[in-house]
């Protein structure tokens, strides 16, 4: 919803479709103010002036004595709540403000004591006239003027996203039309396209669990991350295409007139391909180089020759990242500035942040220089929180930019025992943004991750459920997740970057060094745990899904399974003679069982979707989270004919969890070896509701500007 509450049409309010008919409405509100001195709907705020524009009637008697009953009609044909009913064209009222005696309704009264009141009501014509001819002049939909309008301003909207990272993925068009961006509120990733001429948002089909979004030089298409595939898909949503595979992490992306798409992937040492807008196998053609101790190359932008590009170069010292630019052709990159941040080139401009402001340099795209000064634009836009380069903002070569500002932060939690029954026991630990959680075999400490408040990156925190004491495991690491216990309750393996990609390590809790257990180049490897036996850890990669084990003593994984759709959250039983995980192979998340290390007697145990599914310590019961919250049990036993096999029962309904919309990904509760206690990450009540922030769009704002 766009605009002033108090001038918004009744449709509108509502978040409905709108017209020229939605901008009569506020003409008719503008009339009956300038005559009566206060609003046709007001309140204290915008939640009650809302509800005024939808439900009060509006107080005609204080309108003036004299005012010509013409008039008053118009304004009443104007303030129609239903829209059909309404003045159908603007210029009906351009007529009638042109021509009042035609509105008069009488004929005029006459006499020396009627002067005054004529003069009176031609006073108000006049004033209405010009006015009304200047507003008509200029009345166009509040976005539309975006586009057209030759001076600088701005505008801002409040949006409700899934988390306060998701407009980190957002994009304005290049000709500035339309705002697309990513949204999953409703529980799934989705592409939205919000044209900027007032028409409302509308999803894209064929984006579901989409990751990244640019678009292509038309205006007409984008690209698309959708599970581990670049995709083309136009506008309307018509059209999709395959353009590769991408089986790892994607940081940005660019498309220029020509057909050629450059993309950036990895999780950390992220690198930049290559590939042709109709498909192929994309290209190597830059690595992070350690000379300059890069970790990675991301967010790559044309600039208008089509041939040469920006790109940002990440360091661990966040003092050495900096904007480069190269070629398609090959040669040496040419540093540009230091920055922390992505760039972006619009209007002879490039913007960037640096010492977290937004700053405008002029930058010469044929001698690939920067000239004069650079110029501050704003503060505190904002980063993700795992800070990788990425802000929050967007620019068209129609001199549009979009950004938002404030801090990406993870909702506050409470870690929560809650009984078989439902209901809360006790809390532990303290508010913060779990992430991940796990409960130790002895169930004396629990291991979660949070973001790291030093800098870029997450880190790896215990807590001593006897003392209540938090204390941080991993230090001078970057991007360490996805922990899980030894069953002596004593070390902690999980994965970590410190050479440039996610690795495998441990660490003793209460030391400082960690030992690596699997080394590769293979970006990302995500853990998932640690057999009761001491001896494997499984961990998978994403896309293609692998999912492997291997010696927690070091050596070559072993490959159990492959897919090309998604796999994650597995664990082994007990026994170690089952691994249960959850796939999209049947188009949602299920949970499914296997025999180790045979991958064979494979059974779905999940019904109507799930994930996060753990043991019960003597094996003999399975719980799994439901999509919309539901704790949900499975018996398991011994298939008497076949000795090699569990038998499962259906899945029955314990108590619906406190997280309504679970990410099945991510461990998100932990329970106990008796399956009579669970301890769940739960959301702060103001988490539950949409984060909501300010979006700006600055219009022209290169205006003013010195070059």
């Amino acid at each position: 919803i766009l605009g002033t509450a108090a001038y918004m049409s009744p449709e509108q309010a509502r978040g409905k479709a709108v017209d020229k008919r939605a901008d009569i409405w506020a003409f008719g509100a503008v009339l009956y103010e300038m005559l009566t001195g206060r609003r046709a709907f007001d309140g204290d705020d915008v939640t009650t002036t809302l509800a005024a524009v939808l439900k009060d009637d509006v107080k005609w008697a204080d309108l003036p004595a004299e005012t010509p009953p013409g008039l008053v009609t118009l304004i009443r044909r104007c303030l129609e709540r239903d829209p059909k009913l309404r003045l159908r064209d603007i210029g009906e009222a351009r007529l009638l403000l042109s021509n009042p005696q035609t509105m008069s309704g009488s004929p005029p009264p006459s006499g020396s004591a009627a002067e005054p009141r004529k003069r009176r009501e031609r006073a108000v014509w006049m004033a209405l006239g010009v006015v009304g001819a200047l507003w008509i002049a200029t009345l166009v939909p509040a976005l539309r003027y975006f586009r057209a309008a030759p001076e600088p301003g701005r505008i801002q909207f409040e949006a409700a996203t899934s988390s306060a990272d998701t407009f980190l993925n957002a994009a304005l068009s290049p000709d500035g039309r339309f705002l697309a961006y990513i949204d999953g509120y409703s529980g799934s990733y989705v592409v939205w396209i919000r044209p900027l001429d007032g028409s409302p948002a509308r999803p894209l089909p064929a984006t579901a669990d989409a990751g990244q979004l640019f678009w292509a030089p038309d205006s007409q298409r984008l690209a698309v991350f959708v599970n581990g595939t670049l995709k083309t898909i136009d506008v309307s949503g018509s059209r999709v295409q395959d353009i590769c595979r991408i089986d790892e992490i994607l940081r940005g992306g660019t498309w220029n007139r020509t057909g050629d798409i450059v993309f950036a992937k990895g999780t950390v040492a992220s690198r930049l391909f290559r590939v042709r807008e109709s498909g192929g196998t994309p290209v190597e053609i830059a690595r992070p180089d350690a000379s300059r101790q890069e970790t990675g190359l991301g967010f790559p932008t044309f600039l208008p020759n089509g041939r040469h590009f920006l790109y940002l170069s990440t360091s661990v010292d966040l003092a050495r990242r900096a904007i480069y630019a190269s070629s398609l052709d090959g040669g040496a990159p040419t540093l540009i500035v230091a920055s922390e941040s992505m760039p972006v080139y619009a209007s002879g401009w490039l913007l960037y942040v640096h010492g977290g402001t937004l700053l405008a340099h002029e930058f010469d795209a044929g001698r690939l220089r920067l000239r004069g000064a650079a110029v501050s634009l704003e503060d505190g836009v904002m980063a993700g929180v795992v800070n990788n380069g990425r802000y929050a903002f967007s620019a068209s070569d129609t001199g549009l930019l979009a950004f938002r500002t404030g801090f990406a932060t993870h909702a506050g939690a409470d870690l929560t025992w809650v009984g078989r029954d439902g209901k809360a026991v006790a809390t532990v630990g303290d508010n913060r943004p779990y992430t991940q959680i796990r409960l130790s075999p002895d169930e004396k400490r629990v291991v979660f991750s949070q973001p790291d408040p030093r800098g870029p990156g997450s880190a790896l925190w215990t807590i001593d459920l006897a003392s209540n004491i938090t204390s941080q495991l991993t230090v001078d690491v970057a991007a360490a997740g996805d922990p899980v216990w030894s069953p002596s309750s004593d070390t902690v393996a999980f994965e970590a970057s410190p050479n440039g990609h996610l690795d495998l390590f441990r660490q003793t809790v209460g030391d400082r060094s960690m030992t690596s257990i699997y080394a590769s180049p293979d970006d990302p490897k995500w853990l998932d745990d640690w057999s009761r036996d001491g001896q494997f850890l499984l961990f998978h990669l994403p896309t293609p899904a692998r999912l492997y084990f291997v010696p927690v003593t070091g050596g070559t994984p072993t490959l159990l399974t492959e897919t090309r759709q998604s796999l994650d959250g597995a664990h082994f039983s007990p026994d170690g003679k089952w691994v249960t995980y959850m796939t999209n192979e049947s188009g949602s998340y299920e949970v499914w069982v296997a025999a180790f290390p045979a991958f064979d007697h494979r059974r779905q145990v999940s019904a109507n979707g799930g994930g996060q599914a753990f043991w019960r310590g003597d094996g003999r019961e399975l719980f799994y989270l439901s999509p919309d919250g539901k704790m949900m049990s499975v018996s398991a036993a011994l298939d008497a004919a076949h000795p090699d096999a569990l038998e499962f029962r259906a899945p029955v309904m314990l108590f619906q969890s406190p997280i309504a919309r679970p990410n099945l990904g991510i461990d998100q509760y932990a329970v106990t070896r008796d399956g009579r206690r669970f301890l769940f990450v739960v959301p702060h009540p103001e988490a539950n509701a949409p984060p909501t922030s300010s979006i700006t769009v600055r219009v022209n704002w290169t205006s003013g500007l010195k070059k």
